[in-house]
């Protein structure tokens, strides 16, 4: 397991171990060129193949209208691309200032420091990221942090 929970720290870990081996990567459409490109300089002969792809059904969820009116207490966002497809859906609806503003008032987690930047490049107020970037591990400190906020 890497120290950082991200391409670059997969690469960190693995970059003296895979020259000459051939690596395969399984992975969605949105993978980070960092993976490939690290394994690669690393001396690997890398091939990638896409499982799924990550795509966002018109008019899935309610977030983005509870954001706007504020009746969110928290928010996880697993990845960049849950970033950009919250704030897409709230443009869609009419609601994107007003949701980002609206969970300005919320405790925002980000599962990784990647997807924490680009929750700040968008505008977003990030509150917790939490050591091990696993599901459970952001829910709880989301929840943790929403507990703490309301004492």
């Amino acid at each position: 397991m890497p120290d950082e929970f991200s391409s670059a720290g997969l690469v960190r870990a693995l970059r003296d171990r895979v020259a000459g081996a051939r690596v395969e990567v399984a992975r969605s459409d949105h993978g980070s060129p960092v993976l490939l490109d690290g394994l690669r300089s690393a001396g690997a002969d890398v091939t990638e193949t896409v499982l799924y792809r990550l795509t966002r059904p018109p008019g899935a969820g309610e977030a983005p209208e509870r954001a706007a009116a504020g009746a969110l207490d928290g928010a996880c966002f697993t990845s960049s691309l849950t970033v950009a497809h919250f704030l897409d859906a709230a443009g869609d609806r009419g609601v994107r200032d007003a949701a980002v503003a609206g969970l300005a008032d919320a405790v925002v987690g980000c599962i990784g420091e990647p997807t924490q930047a680009a929750a700040r490049d968008a505008g977003l107020s990030v509150d917790v990221v939490p050591r091990e970037a696993t599901f459970g591990a952001l829910a709880a400190a989301v929840v943790e942090r929403c507990g703490a906020a309301g004492a």
